[in-house]
């Protein structure tokens, strides 16, 4: 199931995906393919309607040209799972004649990133969480920031950030990550040597996936008391990330596919150069209408009671303990509450329909 870059034709527009494993990388491959092949916006869950062998352009196939998705990964174990998951929702036929994969990405040395970006002429970067800490997941990202315009001349970089980085001096440990990849990329494009003609920063916000892991530990042995600081979020699914991410490569595929250079007019005409977006839910939370939701939705008899953020501090992390502080004192004015992603993908993920999909994971075991 693995090839490389070489694979890719001269004909096709190539978006690179690094690392195409993570949640939103993922997601954003498969939206990708439904965007480019299937000709739909596609539902919040997979849905049976992509499994077609029916491999169609939809992004201006009167100009000829394909898009190719490169789906980039570090190890191959990564890949196999993921590539499996796309033949079985989109058809072997697709995914073997639209997908590049590529393995052996290390952000940690350029000289193997060189065929994730060559010929690419848009890049979709998550920002990686190593075990090696915040400060050298932010090297890795600058590492695949640089390769990508450096070596691979892609033309439009889509990075995956945060919403930390508003509070860089507040929440430093977490905002460290992101800061620095946030400024290279302002550097690169300002740089008229480089291929950089623009990028849009996706500034992921409180993920639902977070509750995931924060409540159920406190749901075993018979306990529905759920202790957790009073705070207010609107979270998100991070998938909306990828699908928000998908619809900027295609809106900035299609301005490179019309314009008359395609080196002057690609993206400089597209509405999502040099952008920041903000990745949130379609509504604020209190923690305990978050409780109460996952209440109503799993059939368990939850209580919330509210713990103060700074008890917690010698028993969590000391980003989380930071970031717990920050969101009790500024209440629903910590994390941006935007319409971004509704706006750009046309539906947003609910909470409720977030906890439905995944309430197995609250059900204790």
């Amino acid at each position: 199931t693995t090839t490389t870059a070489a694979a890719t034709t001269s004909s096709c527009l190539v978006v690179s995906v690094l690392t195409a494993s993570s949640n939103s990388g993922k997601e954003c491959v498969k939206h990708l393919l439904r965007l480019a092949y299937i000709g739909s916006s596609g539902d919040s869950n997979d849905n049976a309607s992509e499994n077609s062998t029916e491999v169609k352009d939809t992004i201006n196939c009167s100009g000829g040209g394909r898009v190719k998705v490169r789906a980039v990964f570090r190890t191959e174990d990564k890949a196999v799972g993921v590539v499996e998951e796309l033949k079985e929702l989109f058809g072997v036929e697709l995914v073997e004649q639209c997908v590049d994969v590529v393995v052996g990405a290390d952000a940690s040395s350029l000289e193997s990133l060189a065929d994730a970006f060559v010929g690419a002429d848009v890049a979709v970067i998550v920002t990686p969480i190593g075990s090696e800490g915040f400060a050298h997941d932010a090297t890795l990202s600058t590492n695949m920031i640089t390769s990508a315009v450096r070596e691979g001349h892609v033309k439009h970089i889509v990075h995956v950030g945060s919403w930390t980085v508003h509070e860089a001096d507040t929440l430093s440990l977490l905002a460290q990550r992101f800061v620095s990849s946030e400024e290279l990329l302002e550097e690169l494009e300002r740089d008229e040597e480089t291929s950089l003609k623009g990028w849009t920063v996706l500034r992921g916000g409180y993920f639902n996936t977070n509750f995931a892991h924060i409540f159920p530990p406190q749901m075993k042995d018979g306990n529905t008391t759920i202790r957790f600081p009073s705070v207010v979020v609107p979270p998100c699914d991070p998938r909306d990330i990828g699908k928000v991410a998908a619809v900027v490569c295609i809106d900035v595929l299609n301005a490179q596919r019309s314009g008359t250079d395609a080196t002057d007019a690609d993206v400089s005409v597209q509405r999502h150069r040099n952008r920041h977006y903000e990745i949130s839910g379609p509504r604020c939370f209190t923690t305990k209408e978050i409780v109460e939701c996952i209440s109503k939705v799993t059939g368990i008899p939850l209580a919330y009671e509210a713990v103060s953020a700074s008890s917690l501090g010698s028993v969590v992390p000391p980003y989380l303990a930071q970031l717990l502080q920050f969101l009790e004192e500024k209440g629903e004015d910590a994390i941006p509450l935007s319409s971004d992603v509704e706006d750009i993908v046309g539906q947003v993920m609910t909470l409720e329909e977030w906890v439905q999909e995944h309430k197995h994971l609250f059900i204790p075991k």
